[in-house]
């Protein structure tokens, strides 16, 4: 009789799950259907409309691979690094899912819409790119690896170490950067590569010496993300407070590092490597984040 009521309080708990699951990807891709609405009305020309309108249409542009102002700030002779940054459509925006654990809470707080993200040429480029990839994936990846290729120069010109990333505004696995059956990560051995990542079933494997992964907190897996800091992992944490604050110097027993002086977030896990325990990387909530009532955003 107690097997049976616990078998039914769980199938409860996983329906309750799964129904919230359901929810917020129905939501994301209405969210996405009347975001491309939005780009459509403010559509330039032709080929816009088509990369917003026809799923099968995508063009070739010119560059692959940008900066931010983030990235910027930890660019140079001081830190030693230069660094570029793929930026794809997050979510369904493109038509494809480009992030398998969106939430409500990091959907509607996306930096997909901060600094250039608010243009609406930045946005269908973005969608473009994101096309690109998924409907040409060879193409892209010959375009990516020689961009890389001419970064490894203009980095070891400028007397810098090159880092990457290329999950920008998107949370794809790097396995799928491939190109002739050689993945991204073992062609370029001499970049460092970096990324934020939801997918926390990606800490379960081991991760290549060259990538280094911080796992991102949302309203939805707090409790899991407390598990790996216990074992090593960095992760970001989003807190409600204004730029003139200072970040708590812990949080939950964990140290807390400022995630946004710079997005070298190989370095943390350098500057803590003697830990048994991995840092808080935390972030200043931004845009509209900072009226997030999911528990996206930590409130101190």
């Amino acid at each position: 009789m107690k097997n049976s009521t616990k078998n039914n309080m769980t199938n409860a708990v996983v329906k309750v799950i799964t129904n919230s699951i359901v929810q917020t990807v129905k939501s994301n891709k209405e969210s996405a259907n009347l975001k491309r609405i939005e780009f459509l009305a403010k559509a330039k020309n032709e080929k816009q409309e088509k990369v917003i309108n026809d799923k099968s249409y995508y063009y070739v542009p010119s560059t692959l691979l940008g900066t931010s102002k983030k990235t910027e700030k930890g660019d140079g002779l001081e830190t030693g690094f230069l660094t570029k940054i793929l930026y794809l459509s997050p979510a369904f925006l493109s038509g494809f899912n480009t992030c398998s654990k969106a939430t409500t809470g990091c959907s509607s707080a996306c930096l997909n819409v901060n600094g250039n993200g608010r243009y609406n040429n930045t946005q269908i480029a973005r969608i473009n790119k994101t096309k690109f990839f998924y409907l040409d994936r060879n193409k892209f990846m010959r375009m990516l690896i020689k961009e890389i290729k001419m970064f490894i120069v203009e980095s070891e010109f400028e007397g810098l170490k090159p880092v990457i990333r290329l999950n920008g505004t998107s949370d794809l696995n790097l396995s799928l950067f491939k190109y002739e059956g050689a993945q991204i990560l073992d062609m370029f051995k001499e970049v460092t590569f970096y990324d934020y990542t939801k997918v926390l079933n990606r800490f379960n494997k081991e991760i290549q010496s060259n990538y280094f992964l911080t796992a991102s907190r949302d309203e939805s897996n707090e409790i899991d993300c407390l598990e790996l800091l216990n074992k090593g992992v960095n992760v970001a944490f989003v807190f409600n407070i204004k730029k003139d604050q200072e970040l708590p110097k812990e949080y939950k027993g964990f140290k807390v590092v400022n995630g946004d002086k710079n997005d070298l977030r190989h370095l943390d896990y350098e500057n803590n490597k003697d830990s048994n325990k991995g840092v808080i990387v935390g972030l200043f909530a931004k845009g509209k984040a900072k009226t997030d009532k999911t528990g996206f955003t930590i409130n101190l």
